[in-house]
């Protein structure tokens, strides 16, 4: 009687575990979305460049933005709901470009993917955090921007809008 006690409330604790996880995990993935389409209806290109949201790129899933100047020049945008970013310190042991703003590393690294689909469309990848607090624009040690910030912020770092427009 005792050991299946124990075992029903091993049973009963796991299912519980599992279904938290599993919630916590929608919960951030709609949050993302929702963060997505928000950013993507928010972002204002000027006449005569060319917006594509959620752009299918076969074996790497979608590009989020992808943004054409008359110029020729092309932007992937991937948008991530991150709270921000910094680059990683040198280390011979870790690949990664970008931490957490604590230093942690992430679960998945966001610039696998933005490097996939740029070098799929041969264009410029961009990473682009707009619930980011701190406003923030750099380039990390493989090529690619990131932009932590509002739309504008990310508009004159692919020139887009002039420096002295806000």
């Amino acid at each position: 009687m005792d050991a299946s006690i124990v075992i029903l409330g091993l049973c009963c604790g796991v299912a519980f575990w599992c279904a938290a996880q599993r919630l916590h995990d929608l919960f951030y993935r709609r949050r993302g979305v929702w963060i997505e389409q928000r950013a993507i209806a928010a972002l204002e290109v000027p006449e005569g460049w060319e917006l594509q949201p959620n752009l299918p790129v076969p074996g790497h899933g979608d590009a989020d933005i992808y943004i054409k100047s008359p110029k020729g020049q092309t932007w992937n945008i991937e948008i991530k709901s991150y709270e921000g970013a910094k680059k990683a310190p040198f280390s011979f042991f870790r690949k990664q470009d970008i931490v957490h703003p604590d230093g942690s590393p992430f679960k998945r690294d966001p610039i696998v993917q933005v490097l996939g689909v740029a070098n799929k469309l041969k264009s410029q990848p961009v990473l682009w955090m707009p619930r980011a607090p701190n406003a923030r624009t750099f380039r990390t040690r493989s090529g690619v921007l990131v932009v932590q910030g509002s739309r504008l912020r990310l508009e004159r770092a692919i020139g887009a809008r002039p420096w002295w427009k806000w």
